[in-house]
């Protein structure tokens, strides 16, 4: 015997989980810190994929403490609970924090004076 879940009511779950997150009513369109909208009804835009920390660690190259860390210092997505002692995070956060420090990087380096070059 097999048993089987829609994307839908797995998306459903998953954006009850943020809402306890973030402390929002259930009802209430949300869009997270990480760029993550969800409207009325608990339909969210895009899918919601939940990664645990291994995954987190590969994505981003960082390694665990360091993601606890940023978490800490609010520099991070914080992660969502998901039953017991057991959490993860949202892809799409993830990717949306990588953005952010892709662009982040690059508007320093444009900002730093062009590198002299002497004749040898």
């Amino acid at each position: 015997m097999s048993v089987g879940w829609t994307t839908k009511r797995i998306d459903q779950w998953i954006v009850e989980r943020v809402r306890e997150r973030d402390s929002v009513p259930g009802n209430a369109e949300h869009t997270t810190p990480w760029a993550v909208t969800i409207g009325k009804g608990n339909i969210c835009q895009k899918d919601l994929q939940i990664l645990r920390i291994k995954q987190v660690v590969e994505l981003t190259g960082l390694a665990r403490a360091t993601v606890y860390k940023y978490i800490h210092e609010r520099e991070f997505p914080h992660p969502v609970s998901l039953v017991g002692a057991s959490v993860g995070w949202l892809r799409t956060e993830i990717e949306y924090w990588l953005a952010c420090c892709a662009e982040e990087s690059s508007d320093e380096s444009l900002d730093e004076p062009e590198a002299q070059f002497e004749a040898a």
